[in-house]
């Protein structure tokens, strides 16, 4: 048995946000009204988005993980880095919340509302209302 992980650390001194995924759950980023994937999954569809710096928003799910934490003894973790702005939104979550929601409503609930445990519930409650066939985390950073 494995799991899947997203990490996202952010230095407000130095404006950078530092992030690392293993698996399929993903980081998105709201900026200027803009939704981006950050993270490429780790999964047979995923692996030939893994050397570009933006998959696309809408990256279908396979659930064929090509790596987890906990399935050997190394794990392959990829990571990425940037400069953070003002106004920013980070979206962290497990395949709960992006499998079962499209990328439209994603943007449309990080754009919809600036307190972060509002939209993280909503997301939930979205994704648990469309079937909720996985975990369904979810964590909403925003920028002051």
């Amino acid at each position: 048995m494995g799991t899947t992980v997203v990490a996202l650390v952010i230095d407000a001194g130095s404006a950078q946000a530092r992030w690392a995924h293993v698996g399929d759950s993903r980081l998105y980023r709201l900026r200027e009204g803009a939704l981006e994937l950050l993270t490429a999954d780790h999964t047979k569809f995923g692996q030939a988005y893994a050397e570009i710096r933006q998959p696309p928003v809408d990256l279908p799910h396979t659930n064929q993980l090509q790596a987890a934490v906990g399935i050997s003894p190394q794990v392959r973790v990829s990571s990425g880095q940037d400069t953070t702005q003002s106004g920013d939104c980070f979206l962290l979550c497990t395949d709960g919340i992006s499998g079962m929601l499209p990328a439209a409503t994603l943007h449309e609930l990080l754009r919809a509302s600036h307190d972060s445990a509002t939209t993280a519930d909503e997301l939930i409650l979205r994704a648990l209302d469309r079937g909720g066939r996985d975990n369904a985390s979810v964590i909403v950073v925003r920028i002051d």
